[in-house]
C-alpha cells in the first residue's frame, strides 16, 4: 500500500511538471512523452463522447462470462472490475470484450461476451509489463530527468530505453 502510494505521489509529481513543461514549450518534449500526451488527450476525448451517449441509452446488458455464466449489468456503469467482483475473479488485469482488449475500468457498452485476463495470458503479462514500463519512463524523466526513447513490453518483460546525462 505504502509503496502504491510513493508511486502516485511520485508520478502525479513528475506528470504535472512534465504537463506544465509540455504546455511552455512543447518543441522541447521528448517523443515518447509527446506520443503519451497525444494517445491520452484522444483516449478522453473518446471516452467523453461515449459517456454522452451512454448516459442516455442506460440500458441493461446481458454480459456472458468464458466459464458460461451469465451475469445482469447497465450500459455505460457497469464494468469488467465490478463484474469480476461480483462473481468473485481474483486477479484480473485486464479484459476482452467480444474479442477487443478493454480496461477494467471502462463501461460496458453492450451485451458482450467478457473474458477477465490475469497474468497467466499473454495478453495479462504485457498489459502489467506496459504498465511498468510507462511507470518506469515517468519516474526516470520526472525524478532523475532522464530522456525516455522508448519504453514498452517484450515477451520477456518490460523495456525503457533512457539517456541520463551526469549533471
Amino acid at each position: 500500500m505504502a509503496v502504491t502510494q510513493l508511486f502516485r505521489l511520485v508520478i502525479c509529481r513528475s506528470t504535472a511538471r512534465v504537463t506544465l513543461h509540455a504546455h511552455r514549450s512543447y518543441s522541447q518534449v521528448s517523443p515518447v512523452l509527446s506520443e503519451r500526451l497525444r494517445v491520452f488527450e484522444s483516449l478522453r476525448e473518446k471516452q467523453g463522447n461515449k459517456k454522452r451517449v451512454e448516459a442516455a441509452e442506460n440500458k441493461t446488458l446481458i454480459i456472458r462470462l468464458a466459464d458460461g455464466r451469465t451475469v445482469k449489468g447497465t450500459a455505460g456503469v457497469t464494468t469488467p472490475v465490478s463484474v469480476s467482483q461480483s462473481v468473485r475473479v481474483k486477479g484480473a488485469l485486464v479484459s476482452k470484450v467480444n474479442g477487443e482488449l478493454w480496461e477494467l475500468g471502462r463501461p460496458l457498452e453492450a451485451d458482450c461476451d467478457l473474458q477477465l485476463l490475469g497474468f497467466d495470458t499473454l495478453e495479462g503479462r504485457q498489459t502489467a509489463w506496459r504498465t511498468g514500463a510507462c511507470i518506469l519512463g515517468g519516474v526516470l524523466e520526472g525524478v532523475f530527468g532522464a530522456e525516455v526513447y522508448r519504453e514498452g513490453a517484450s515477451e520477456l518483460g518490460l523495456y525503457c530505453d533512457h539517456l541520463l546525462e551526469n549533471k
